[in-house]
């Protein structure tokens, strides 16, 4: 692997250039988190580091930026030519294609994927030696520093087209900045969100939504088809969903269906800078030096001034607090086959094989038996999560209990494990 370049971009140059100053692909504005200050930049010197892609290994140090350049340069003029037509319908197949390749290398190559890997090994080390773990037994983890972080970020390019499969069977929509606000890149530029109130952030997440801004007036956005499939049951008479009112996410589900670009206005773009705000490392990129938002959020979120981890660990035996307040009482999450659901339940029981549960919205349960086995099942209350069960099915009990209601139970969708439970008495 040979290439002697120095610098090396973990947001590419001909992306920086569309958020450039006066569109002339030399200078853009940089926000710095850390310090709150900004600042002009020539575009090469922008979202790069001096020997990024390289890694020492067998004695001998690798440069690995020639990967990224030939992807860079097999995907650039189908994101060109978005960024030029504004539309997905002059793109073709191969066009979505290398999008959908170009948007997962760019979620591998940043600085974030490597110092989250270097912070988890060091909380593992911090939990184990809290644990009461001889020293001796933890330097392992003491040893995975920023070379190891390289070499895996390497090896994960192996599995670029897995990711690039999930990217490719979500819904694919160019939104259209029509506001004054512009949009911002970042040092890591693909920000996430999930729809659903118990969402989590994945690519195979239910209700994951997926965005890389390629200009100040162009994102790229990936939808899971269960945000798709929720907003058309909205949307039918006879589907006992609550309608959708929302303009905008009338224009969104017209846009799943088609594609034709989907108009955002000025609370999107916000919505969308803030993602590049809580996912970036440090430097927010802009056309211009107007960054007063990104000041004034900081001020109520100052804990992502400075962010190297996608992830913490939480206390062991501790359900995690959400962000979001959940509903009071007790409520079950199906992470379907092609669906999310959520179910008040109550009368929870415990048992070997996971728990039982009762509910008087047979409707519901109906639907949610359909969409089954689960992916994941969790049992909240009062919006705290208290089970988490993966590879789940739902099957009922009775009809109706002594009370009229509905019951049912959780179990894992192996039976051998099922009957590995209810024999040795575990409780999961």
């Amino acid at each position: 692997m040979i290439n002697n370049s120095k610098k090396h971009h973990y947001n590419p140059r001909f992306v920086l250039s569309n958020f450039s100053i006066d569109s002339l692909g030399k200078q853009i504005w940089v926000f710095d988190k850390l310090s709150g200050e900004s600042f002009r930049s020539s575009v090469m010197d922008a979202g790069s580091e001096n020997w990024f892609n390289t890694f020492f290994y067998g004695g001998k140090t690798h440069n690995f930026e020639g990967v990224f350049q030939s992807i860079d340069d097999a995907c650039g003029d189908s994101i060109r030519k978005i960024h030029k037509d504004k539309t997905l319908a002059t793109s073709n197949g191969e066009d979505i294609s290398r999008l959908t390749l170009f948007v997962a290398v760019q979620m591998l190559r940043t600085k974030m994927q490597r110092t989250s890997m270097v912070e988890f090994t060091q909380q593992l080390a911090d939990r184990s030696r809290n644990m009461g773990f001889p020293e001796g037994e933890i330097d392992g983890l003491l040893d995975f520093d920023d070379n190891e972080a390289r070499i895996v970020s390497f090896r994960n390019l192996l599995g670029v087209d897995d990711l690039a499969a999930k990217l490719f069977d979500k819904r694919l929509v160019l939104l259209q900045n029509e506001s004054r606000q512009p949009l911002w890149t970042s040092d890591n530029p693909v920000g996430m969100h999930n729809t659903f109130r118990f969402g989590y952030l994945g690519l195979d997440a239910k209700g994951i939504e997926i965005y890389l801004p390629i200009g100040p007036e162009q994102c790229l956005a990936f939808y899971c088809p269960s945000i798709h499939l929720q907003l058309a049951e909205s949307f039918s008479p006879s589907h006992p969903r609550p309608p959708v009112t929302d303009p905008w996410l009338v224009e969104l589900f017209k846009g799943m269906n088609t594609h034709n670009p989907v108009p955002i206005q000025e609370n999107i773009a916000i919505y969308l800078n803030e993602l590049q705000l809580k996912g970036s490392s440090r430097f927010i990129y802009g056309m211009t030096g107007e960054f007063d938002h990104a000041k004034n959020y900081l001020t109520v979120r100052p804990e992502i001034r400075n962010v190297c981890t996608f992830f913490r660990l939480g206390n062991f035996g501790n359900g995690y607090s959400l962000h979001q307040s959940g509903p009071p009482g007790d409520l079950l999450v199906f992470h379907g086959q092609q669906n999310y659901f959520e179910l008040q339940v109550f009368e929870v029981q415990e048992e070997s094989i996971a728990f039982r549960f009762a509910t008087t919205d047979n409707e519901k349960l109906q639907a949610i038996e359909k969409d089954g086995p689960f992916s994941r099942v969790e049992y909240f209350v009062d919006g705290h999560l208290r089970q988490s069960i993966g590879e789940a099915r739902l099957e009922r009990i009775s009809l109706l209990n002594d009370r009229g209601h509905i019951q049912a139970r959780i179990k894992h969708s192996d039976e051998s494990l099922n009957r590995l439970f209810e024999q040795t008495g575990f409780k999961r």
